[in-house]
């Protein structure tokens, strides 16, 4: 048998904690990468999934529930990283208005599968069983706590939760509208969102802002 063939075989069977542990986080990383360069989540086969953590159907099923669910972890992770990246852009003390905006765009820039995967998040919740949607669910919601307080320390005028609610709404409708009804087919989608993005997200910090001191 080809060294290739016994290599997958043994893969597949591996029963130890240390190699399921393993196994569960190849799944997690071959979703990653197909989330990274896929239009929507959407278009990701389950077929798609297994050659990419190079385990088949059968088995990514002894670890969730489904492909939504393999879907939504990966999104979790993609997610949570983009709010770490920002939480820790955020650090510094006392930043201005315009700062914190510039930061959000460009954590955003750094972290492109954001911008697609918010919209798709309550599909995923959705399809995924309760336990798992559960899970997801709580681990965004102590990154989003995270995020809150970091936009609270730098902005201490801005409701930080309030401030999150109203990125995600933004990142979601105003990506939705810059690939499906593009403002200007002139302009690429990234520029035209980068504009509008930084634009909006300042004019909701100034009016958070303004609710907190009157």
């Amino acid at each position: 048998m080809p060294k290739e063939a016994t290599d997958r075989e043994t893969w597949q069977r591996a029963r130890r904690p240390a190699e399921q542990a393993a196994r569960r986080t190849a799944i997690v990383d071959g979703a990653r990468e197909l989330l990274r360069t896929a239009t929507t989540p959407e278009g990701i086969s389950t077929a798609a999934l297994a050659r990419s953590a190079g385990v088949s159907a059968a088995t990514m099923y002894t670890y969730f529930s489904g492909r939504d669910a393999i879907l939504l972890t990966a999104t979790g992770h993609e997610l949570g990283d983009w709010m770490a990246d920002l939480t820790h852009r955020l650090a510094a003390e006392h930043l201005d208005l315009d700062t914190v905006a510039d930061h959000t765009s460009r954590s955003l820039d750094a972290h492109p599968s954001a911008r697609r995967l918010l919209p798709a998040l309550p599909s995923l919740l959705a399809g995924a069983n309760p336990t798992e949607a559960h899970d997801a669910k709580a681990e965004l919601g102590r990154q989003v706590r995270s995020l809150a307080a970091a936009i609270e320390h730098s902005l201490p005028t801005v409701d930080g939760e309030r401030a999150v609610r109203a990125l995600r709404a933004l990142v979601v409708g105003l990506w939705s509208f810059a690939t499906e009804h593009p403002a200007d087919p002139d302009v690429e989608e990234i520029e035209w969102f980068r504009k509008e993005f930084g634009a909006s997200f300042r004019a909701v910090l100034i009016g958070l802002g303004a609710e907190r001191d009157a």
